[in-house]
């Protein structure tokens, strides 16, 4: 199946896209792309957008199997006065990006907030949870936000504090990032497949095939659980971290239903990806970004 670069900025995919894009028009200026160092050594030249100015940066999530060690994901900002508070709270709050069955956890409890306050090379989070979390969920919440923080080289310590309070642990100075306990994300994997509905409709407009960093695709398939091929238009998403069916008959989709997909991905770094897999449709209601 050849697949088509598709330009429109897919919502809810891997890793969400930032607001702040303006509309297309019918000549849409030249878009750009900036990397920091942490992002160009895990995943290599990132894509570059249609249009506006886009920032390639990373988070990282302890592993499910041993969360003291973690694992970069592609982040990407369209808005770098806020670059900072923008990167942690999709740190955060990412929910889509991880499935529950996946090999990276998200650590931090539903309804997280925090602010973000840098002092020279001191970053301060002050984070609100209205969940508890346990001893094991703080130390990974601290190790991943640590981490993330470290990818800027001007910041060497980082202070926590958790509903009012000092984190829990933490040395007087503040967390120290420990580059060390951060692993290579191995070859790029499939993650989930989402159903992207709007309000009201009988089915999904798109179903989004997510991958875990932009790549560049070889070969990919999607079909019932009976091995039919689901029909309809492909294309591959903004940034290459998703393939993307319009399905010819979206009233046939229904959220929850098994599909199987089977994929051949390489990521910008040469790394080789393939698989097959049985998904669950997951649904997920759009929502029109401000502009």
């Amino acid at each position: 199946m050849n697949l088509k670069r598709w330009t429109f900025m897919v919502l809810a995919v891997l890793l969400p896209m930032a607001a702040g894009c303006q509309k297309e028009t019918a000549e849409p200026p030249q878009g750009s792309v900036r990397a920091n160092q942490a992002y160009l050594d895990t995943f290599g030249q990132p894509p570059v957008p249609d249009r506006g100015e886009c920032f390639a940066r990373v988070g990282y999530y302890p592993l499910r199997s041993s969360p003291e060690r973690l694992q970069a994901v592609p982040f990407f900002l369209f808005n770098i006065e806020s670059e900072r508070p923008l990167l942690f709270e999709r740190l955060v709050n990412n929910p889509l990006a991880l499935p529950a069955d996946g090999p990276l956890l998200n650590p931090f409890p539903s309804g997280t907030s925090m602010q973000v306050a840098t002092r020279g090379e001191l970053l301060e989070l002050q984070l609100k949870s209205p969940n508890p979390a346990s001893a094991t969920d703080l130390a990974a919440m601290a190790a991943a936000l640590t981490e993330t923080a470290g990818q800027y080289p001007e910041i060497k310590r980082v202070r926590l504090w958790l509903n009012g309070a000092l984190w829990p642990g933490m040395p007087a100075e503040g967390f120290v990032p420990e580059p060390k306990r951060i692993v290579e994300p191995g070859p790029p994997r499939l993650l989930l497949v989402i159903g992207s509905w709007e309000a009201d409709a009988a089915g999904p407009e798109e179903i989004l095939a997510d991958f875990d960093r932009p790549v560049t695709v070889e070969s990919f398939s999607l079909s019932d659980e009976a091995g039919r091929n689901l029909e309809g238009e492909y294309f591959t998403s903004a940034f290459d971290m998703a393939v993307v069916l319009r399905p010819a008959q979206p009233e046939a989709m229904r959220e929850g239903m098994p599909l199987r997909a089977s994929w051949k991905v390489k990521d910008k770094l040469g790394r080789g990806g393939s698989g097959e897999g049985r998904f669950m449709l997951q649904r997920h209601d759009h929502v029109q970004q401000p502009q």
